[in-house]
This record gives C-alpha cells, structure tokens and sequence, in this order.
C-alpha cells in the first residue's frame, strides 16, 4: 500500500475510529475474561469466538504489512493459522484433545495483540486525525514529531470512503 495524499477525517471520520478503538477494548477485555481458561487448555466457545477470530484473520495482513512496516501479504495470515493448526493436531495426537493450554496460549498471544494494536492504532487515529487507515497512525505521530508532511495509506475497509465523503459534504 503506497502513501497518498488523502483527506483528513472530520468528526463523524475521529468519532467511528473512537468506537472502533472501544469495540478492539471490548475484544481485549472478553480476551482477558477468558484467559485463565484458554491458558489452562480448557475449550472456551465463548459466544461470538468465530466472530473474533475471523476478523482477526481479515485485519492480520494490514496490521503486519501497515502497522509493522513488512510486506508479507497473506503468508502472515498463513504463518498464524497454520501454526494453530499444528498445536491443534499435536494435542489431539499426544492428549487426544484439540485444546491444550498451548493452543490457548498461541490464541491469546495472537487475539490478544491483533486487537491491542488495532485498538491502540484507533485511538491514536482519532486523536490525531489520521487520514486513511489507522494502521498508519503510528507513522503519522512519528511524522508530526519530526516536523515531515504524511498523507496517509488508503484504508481498505470503511475508513477511506467515510472520509471522501464527509470532506465532499464539508466542501459544499
């Protein structure tokens, strides 16, 4: 994803990136809740598991590619699943169970980081105004404290088309 000159978020753009950092908070806070039980091994089907991890899966590109500044595409995507994978198969094979506390561990370290660095990156975003994806806020803060111009990295979610739009409202 290349830089670009994109439009800065107005209110409505700040306000989502503030309610997405509170949804990552809430994310982290469920992480926690079950935590003991996850590093314990027991199988945790919290409500909505799916609908954490899967997010995750889909954000875990552009938080290595964007937040960390490495070009690994998918392949991150597949390092992670794939090392879950193989917890899983060596815990069914050496304890016949596919939840041991090492898979609930290599869960928590992942689930845990993926929504504290979006939501850390969210309200870094909202508070500085971040044009494009939050993803790019750390490198925005650190252009600001150098005194350098950023312009941003398009956003591949919502965030892009959010603000063209409430610039072209503003500009009317």
């Amino acid at each position: 994803m290349e830089p670009t000159v994109l439009p800065i978020p107005g209110p409505l753009g700040r306000t989502v990136r503030l309610l997405s950092a509170g949804l990552c908070g809430v994310a982290v806070w469920q992480l926690a809740r079950v935590a003991p039980s996850l590093a314990a091994g027991q199988g945790i089907w919290f409500p909505g598991l799916a609908l954490f991890a899967l997010p995750a899966v889909w954000v875990l590109p552009y938080v290595i590619d964007i937040g960390l500044g490495r070009s690994w595409g998918r392949r991150s995507v597949y390092v992670v699943l794939g090392g879950l994978l193989v917890l899983a198969a060596m815990g069914f094979a050496l304890k016949g169970t596919l939840w041991t506390p090492a898979l609930g561990i290599a869960l928590m370290v992942w689930l845990g980081y993926t929504y504290l660095h979006l939501g850390v990156a969210f309200l870094i975003a909202a508070a500085i105004a971040t044009p494009g994806c939050e993803m790019g806020s750390l490198q925005h803060l650190a252009s600001r404290l150098r005194g350098r111009e950023y312009g941003g990295v398009i956003c591949p979610a919502f965030l892009h088309p959010l603000d063209r739009w409430e610039a072209a409202r503003t500009h009317d």
